[in-house]
C-alpha cells in the first residue's frame, strides 16, 4: 500500500473512532442529563440526586476549582515523596473505614468467599452443596481460586475470625496501589504536575473514598487490570525488549478475562489503536520486524496464560457440569428484557435452567432473545437502550446498594463516633444514613463532570495511546448496551474515564485563552470601528 494512502486511511480510521466515541459516551450524557426522569432499573437509587444540569454545573466549577488548587500544591509537593505518603495515608484511611461500616452483603459475594473459605479449609460438605452454582457460573471460578490463596494466607497467619476481613484489606491495598499507577500514566501523557493533582483527586473522590472496596468481589478485585494494561501501553516504547509489554499485556488480559471478563476490552482496544498506528507507519522492515515480534509474544502470553489460569481452577478439584455454563447468549438474552430494564431476571435464569446442554441452552437464548427485539420494535428498542445506559451510567455510586439483599449481615456498631460518621455515610436502603444524600450526591457531580470532560476528548490532538482509551470505553458501552445492565461493570474501568477527562480538560485549557484572545481582538475592532 501507498505510504500516502495508509496514512490517509489511518487517520480516517482515528477520526472515524473519534466521533463514535464522541455519539456513544456523548450520547450517553445526553440521555443522563434529559432523561433521567424516564423510569431505568434501579432508579429508586438516584431519587435523591438533585437535578443533572445543577449536579454538572457545581462538579466543573468543582474540578476548574481543584485544578487552580493543584497549581499550588504542585509548587509546594516533594513529587514521588508526597504520593507514597498519600497512598500510605489513602490505605490507612481505607481500612480504618471498612473496619467501622463494612458488613456481608447478601447476592454473589457470600457464595464466592464462602466456596473460598471452603477450598481453603477443605469443607467438602459445602461444595458438594454450591456445585450448580458455578455449573451455571464457571467464569468466577477463578476468583474462587485467588479468593482461597486469601483465605489459606489470613488462615496462616492467625487470622480465623478476620479471614473476610483480610480480603477487603487486600482490596484497599489495590485501590491504594492503583492511584500510584494512575499518576504514573497521567505523568506519562500529561507532563504536567498539576494535571496529576487533578486526576489524582479525581480517583480519590471516585474510587479511593468508594465503599466499594469493601465488598470482596470481582468489581474491586478487577480494578487494576485495565489500568496496568493501559500503563504498559503508554510506556511501550520504554522498555529494552520490545516484545515484553506485548506478553505482559496479553498475560493481564487472560487473567483479567478470567476474573471480570469486561476487563479483556482494554487489551482488545490496545490492538485495535497498535493496528491503527501501525497502518500509518506503514509497511516498513522495521515495521513488520516489530509486528511479528509483538504477535508472537502475544500469542505466547495468551496461550500460557490461559494453561495456567485453567491449572489453577484445576487444582481446587471442584468439578463443575460444563453443560450447565450459562453462556454470552444468556446475558445477551436478560438484556433484552422488558420486565427489569435488561437487569438481572430471575425468569430468565429459570428458563435457561431447561435447557440439558450448553448448545441447545445458546440456541433457546438467541431465539427468545431476538423474539423480544422484534417485539420491541425499532422505537422500543431505542427507549430500552436509554434505560439501560441511565441504569448504566447515571448513578455515580455505581449502584451502590442495587444488588440483591445488599444491606444484610449487620455487624454491631462499634462505640465511638467514627462508627456512626461512616455508616451515616455509606448506609443505604429503607433507612439510609443522616450523610448519604451528601455522599451520593457529591459523588454524582464527580461522575457527570468526568464523563463531560471525556466526551471532549474526542477533540484533543490524535494519539495512539488516546485511541485505545477511547476504543476501551466504546467497547466497555457496547458491551453494557448489549448484555445485562450493571452500574458497577463501570467501577473497574473508572482509571480510563479520569485519563480521558483530562484529555478533555487539557482542550478546555488550551482552548480557553484563544477564545478570549479572539474575543478581545473583536471589541477592539469594534472599538475602532
Amino acid at each position: 500500500m501507498d505510504k500516502g494512502l495508509a496514512e490517509r486511511t489511518a487517520g480516517g480510521l482515528q477520526k472515524a473512532l473519534g466521533w463514535l466515541f464522541g455519539l456513544m459516551l456523548g450520547g450517553s450524557l445526553f440521555v443522563c442529563l434529559f432523561l433521567s426522569h424516564i423510569n431505568f432499573s434501579r432508579k429508586y437509587l438516584t431519587t435523591q440526586f438533585l437535578p443533572a444540569f445543577m449536579l454538572l454545573g457545581f462538579g466543573l466549577l468543582f474540578v476548574f476549582s481543584l485544578f487552580r488548587y493543584s497549581s499550588v500544591l504542585a509548587g509546594l509537593s516533594p513529587g514521588k515523596r508526597a504520593l507514597l505518603i498519600a497512598t500510605a495515608l489513602l490505605f490507612l484511611f481505607q481500612v480504618f473505614a471498612a473496619s467501622q461500616y463494612w458488613f456481608r452483603t447478601a447476592w454473589d459475594v457470600p457464595t464466592v468467599n464462602n466456596t473460598a473459605s471452603a477450598i481453603a479449609h477443605g469443607d467438602g460438605e459445602y461444595l458438594s452443596k454450591i456445585r450448580w452454582y458455578f455449573s451455571e457460573f464457571p467464569n468466577n471460578l477463578m476468583l474462587v481460586w485467588v479468593f482461597s490463596l486469601f483465605y489459606r494466607a489470613a488462615h496462616l497467619m492467625g487470622l480465623h475470625e478476620q479471614e473476610y476481613f483480610f480480603i477487603i484489606c487486600i482490596q484497599c491495598l489495590i485501590n491504594s496501589l492503583c492511584g500510584i499507577l494512575l499518576v504514573q500514566v497521567i505523568n506519562r501523557l500529561f507532563k504536567h504536575r498539576s494535571m496529576v493533582i487533578l486526576g489524582y483527586a479525581l480517583y480519590l473522590f471516585l474510587v479511593g473514598i468508594s465503599p466499594w472496596v469493601s465488598v470482596p468481589y470481582s468489581d474491586s478485585m478487577a480494578l487494576p487490570f485495565p489500568l496496568s494494561i493501559a500503563a504498559i501501553y503508554v510506556n511501550r516504547e520504554r522498555c529494552r525488549y520490545r516484545w515484553l509489554p506485548w506478553l505482559s499485556m496479553a498475560v493481564l488480559a487472560v487473567i483479567g478475562y478470567r476474573i471480570k471478563p469486561q476487563a479483556l476490552i482494554a487489551f482488545i482496544a490496545v490492538l485495535m489503536a497498535e493496528a491503527i498506528d501501525w497502518l500509518r507507519a506503514g509497511f516498513t522492515k522495521e515495521n513488520l520486524r516489530r509486528l511479528a515480534a509483538g504477535g508472537c509474544a502475544v500469542i505466547v502470553g495468551l496461550a500460557g496464560s490461559f494453561v495456567s489460569c485453567k491449572l489453577a481452577v484445576r487444582s481446587m478439584n471442584f468439578p463443575v457440569d460444563r453443560e450447565g455454563a450459562f453462556g454470552a447468549a444468556h446475558f445477551f438474552m436478560m438484556g433484552l428484557n422488558t420486565e427489569t430494564m435488561g437487569a438481572y431476571y430471575t425468569e430468565d435464569n429459570l428458563y435457561s435452567n431447561t435447557f440439558s446442554s450448553v448448545k441447545e441452552r445458546n440456541r433457546g437464548n438467541m431465539e427468545r432473545a431476538f423474539e423480544r427485539i422484534r417485539e420491541m420494535g425499532p422505537i422500543g428498542l431505542m427507549k430500552h437502550g436509554a434505560r439501560k445506559t441511565l441504569t448504566n451510567y447515571y448513578d455515580g455510586t455505581f449502584a451502590w446498594g442495587g444488588e440483591g439483599y445488599f444491606f444484610s449481615g449487620m455487624n454491631q456498631p462499634k462505640d465511638n463516633p467514627f462508627c456512626d460518621f461512616f455508616r451515616g455515610v455509606y448506609y443505604g436502603g429503607d433507612e439510609p444514613g443522616r450523610y448519604y444524600p451528601l455522599w451520593t450526591n457529591f459523588a454524582q457531580i464527580v461522575w457527570l463532570s468526568v464523563l463531560f470532560l471525556a466526551v471532549l476528548a474526542l477533540f484533543a490532538p490524535k494519539a495512539p495511546e488516546k485511541d485505545m482509551m477511547l476504543l476501551s470505553v466504546i467497547g466497555l458501552t457496547l458491551f453494557e448496551l448489549l448484555f445485562e445492565a450493571r452500574a458497577r461493570y463501570l467501577f473497574t474501568y473508572v482509571p480510563i474515564y479520569i485519563i480521558l477527562a483530562l484529555y478533555g480538560f487539557q482542550f478546555v485549557r488550551t482552548k480557553l485563552p484563544e477564545i478570549a484572545k479572539i474575543t478581545k481582538s473583536e471589541r477592539k475592532r469594534e472599538n475602532e470601528e
